[in-house]
């Protein structure tokens, strides 16, 4: 087994990823889709012998007092912190609100302790993902205007379904040329929401649908 001094050594000297880069979401909107396409496009290509794609990237949910690495991106689901880790750019993907909760339900009806860990990752009290439909129990609207209010940029701000239109945007933002998969239809449909779900979430929408699909706030 490589011992983890090594691999941050081997990590560094292979990386495009010149900062670190954190993407941010409140969850099932897309963060993994990006963080895994910065993570997989980090090795520099003309290196025959690199680690393996996922040294490139690491979990970071508490970004208080994180101590971040070079050539790493890391996923995180966490609201701002005092200070954004040093020398950290962040890349904040959001989207429909309405899809995202359904997804939740999804996955949490699926696995008690994926939903108990979801909610960790959040910071919000547990709740079962029956609760989501008559109110914001993961408080992600709360979540999405922390990170618009804040003063912690720069911080890229990008629509889920406008990923693939603003590749450039995002490689220049992350510092490296991000390769991003096919796109994909998500699996669950709007049309699946009951009537409560849509009441709950109608406020969040209005604000996801009042955002440009790209933006940097300083």
């Amino acid at each position: 087994m490589v011992p983890q001094a090594l691999r941050t050594v081997a990590v560094k000297a292979t990386s495009r990823i010149g900062r670190p880069v954190i993407v941010n979401s409140y969850g099932r909107s897309g963060s993994t889709v990006l963080f895994m396409a910065i993570r997989n496009s980090a090795s520099k290509p003309v290196l025959r012998v690199a680690p393996p794609s996922r040294d490139y990237g690491a979990q970071a949910w508490r970004l208080e007092g994180l101590r971040v690495g070079s050539g790493r991106v890391y996923k995180s689901h966490d609201r701002p912190p005092t200070r954004m880790p040093r020398g950290a750019r962040m890349l904040y993907v959001f989207g429909d609100p309405v899809a995202s909760t359904l997804s939740v339900i999804k996955r949490g009806s699926d696995s008690a302790e994926w939903m108990a860990l979801h909610c960790e990752h959040l910071g919000v009290p547990r709740c079962a993902p029956e609760d989501l439909i008559g109110r914001d129990a993961l408080r992600i609207e709360e979540h999405l205007r922390s990170w618009l209010d804040g003063e912690l940029g720069p911080i890229a701000f990008v629509r889920y379904e406008a990923l693939w239109e603003h590749a450039d945007r995002i490689s220049d933002f992350a510092g490296l040329p991000v390769t991003l998969p096919q796109r994909r239809e998500r699996s669950t449909s709007v049309d699946q929401a009951p009537p409560a779900l849509l009441e709950t979430y109608a406020p969040m929408r209005e604000l996801v649908a009042s955002l440009p699909d790209w933006q940097v706030r300083p």
